[in-house]
């Protein structure tokens, strides 16, 4: 195969040169040599050429407007030198995709295999890697359906963002279940509820975490309310996806489950969606800490607490702010992202 590849990356030159030495031979101003399927190697020769004084060596294939194609002694030569390179090529390729494709058929159990364990490997490397960069701290599990966690990052916005400022993450226990961020937009809601949910996935893949410190109860599954992508093929509107992602956090969460919601009912009227948002948190509220997920939700929604029923005192309220750094006595104009780790009043 690649011998041909070789001869078919030089067929122009060697071409070229046959066609000289018979514009040589035959004594014509210019000719020239293709190739042509089914008939092979022709020689193109001005149609004002006299075919007729080589009529024994030459033989007439066809004529177009300008030129006259032949076939010469030394065409036929070519035909049995070279014949159709490029369709070798193909033949030969197509010949062996198809013995590798019934090699890796017969051992397609082992190579499989082969791949789990690599794609395993590099994915246990890759975490390494990035923990001992990074300094990354290892989780420890508890049996208690806690999430606490003190100096949390968001681990890509961290390495893009000059001056990052670290948040706690507390959950379950003694602290509230359903926490609900407001603030002004990039104070870093989204990035907070994003680094939660990093936060119990890397630990749950046996990673370590970006935190200081992270204590954190089995989760069976993370749900979320955070994007919409719009599909004419789908027939839904951006809202009633976020209606279908909220029903299956409604019907699936329980107390080990962790539901980050980020703007919900922002799709729609306040007039609908606060009242859509708050009767879904006063629905979890209602199970008490024993029953009620780990909640997390970001939202312009102010009036909020006024509409959420809370009996059993899980649901919290925190403000987020932006903040600018101060270095060498100069305001930088970097903003970090802080979340007031203290319930506050709205």
């Amino acid at each position: 195969l690649d011998r041909a590849k070789e001869l078919y990356r030089r067929l122009p030159a060697i071409l070229t040169r046959v066609a000289q030495e018979e514009s040589r031979r035959l004594e014509a101003d210019t000719c020239s040599v293709a190739y042509v399927p089914m008939i092979g190697y022709l020689l193109s020769v001005p149609r004002d050429f006299d075919v007729s004084t080589f009529l024994l060596s030459l033989q007439v294939i066809f004529t177009t407007g300008d030129t006259t194609n032949v076939k010469s002694d030394r065409m036929r030569e070519l035909d049995e030198e070279l014949g159709d390179v490029k369709m070798k090529i193909i033949d030969k390729e197509t010949t062996i995709t198809i013995r590798t494709s019934a090699w890796m058929l017969s051992h397609s159990s082992m190579l499989l295999s082969l791949e789990r364990v690599g794609s395993q490997l590099d994915a246990a490397i890759s975490l390494a890697l990035t923990a001992r960069i990074y300094g990354w701290n290892r989780p420890k599990f508890v049996e208690e359906p806690i999430i606490d966690a003190t100096r949390v990052v968001h681990p890509l916005s961290k390495i893009v963002t000059e001056h990052f400022v670290a948040n706690p993450v507390s959950s379950g226990g003694e602290s509230s279940r359903i926490k609900v961020f407001t603030g002004p937009n990039a104070c870093g809601k989204s990035v907070y509820l994003k680094q939660v949910g990093i936060l119990v996935f890397l630990a749950h893949i046996g990673s370590f975490v970006p935190a200081e410190v992270a204590h954190i109860g089995i989760v069976n599954r993370i749900l979320t309310r955070m994007y919409s992508i719009d599909s004419v093929l789908d027939g839904m509107s951006t809202f009633a996806k976020d209606l279908n992602q909220v029903s299956i956090a409604l019907r699936r969460g329980d107390e080990r489950s962790l539901i980050i919601i980020d703007e919900f009912g922002k799709g729609t009227m306040t007039e609908v969606g606060l009242p859509l948002l708050a009767s879904t948190l006063s629905y979890w509220a209602a199970k008490g800490n024993d029953g009620c997920p780990h909640i997390f939700v970001a939202s312009h929604f102010h009036a909020l607490p006024n509409f959420v029923t809370d009996e059993h005192d899980v649901v919290s309220y925190h403000v987020g702010q932006k903040v600018l750094a101060v270095l060498t006595g100069q305001l930088q104009t970097d903003v970090t992202f802080f979340i007031l780790p203290d319930p506050v009043e709205i």
